[in-house]
């Protein structure tokens, strides 16, 4: 079971590599209600966060989210790329379920979130907590048509994270 925590990033004093990641969106937003994917150039992402990335196409009538791209560390968190698959194709229904949900809530309020989730995992009686940002990219300046999704996790979470979704070696 999970607890979540929606907020605007303007609105959290955050730092490290999210902190990058929005000061970039937001640069290359200028102003605007969000950018353009051909805006947007990965060199500008810390490296280490790369492979945490995901991105997916929006997809409406009926809404969905298909990734067009997925970083190697989700990989290895989940145990599956899931590029080019709908997100509700994702193993674990209620990751699945949570993060459709907040896709959908970037849509519907065509903006950014800053995503707190504390969560129980398997055998532990401590919640473990961690952070996303999901960034929204449009087109033609008036709908959301990618959405850039990046979480960060300490090398404890992932260890409980991998044994959660059965990929822990």
């Amino acid at each position: 079971m999970h607890q979540t925590d929606h907020q605007h990033p303007s609105k959290v004093d955050f730092g490290g590599e999210l902190g990058a990641i929005y000061a970039y969106w937001d640069e290359i937003r200028g102003g605007r209600l969000a950018p353009a994917w051909q805006d947007f150039d990965w060199l500008r992402i810390p490296i280490p966060a790369i492979s945490w990335c995901t991105v997916v196409d929006v997809r409406h009538d009926p809404l969905d989210f298909v990734y067009r791209f997925w970083g190697t560390s989700r990989t290895m968190l989940q145990g599956k790329d899931y590029t080019g698959s709908s997100i509700k194709e994702i193993d674990q229904k209620n990751t699945a379920d949570k993060a459709f949900s907040e896709y959908a809530l970037v849509v519907e309020r065509r903006e950014p979130i800053y995503v707190t989730t504390s969560e129980l995992v398997t055998g532990e009686k401590e919640r473990i907590s961690y952070h996303f940002l999901r960034l929204p990219f449009s087109d033609d300046g008036e709908n959301i048509h990618q959405i850039l999704g990046v979480g960060i996790y300490q090398e404890a979470q992932i260890k409980k994270l991998m044994d959660f979704y059965g990929t822990q070696r």
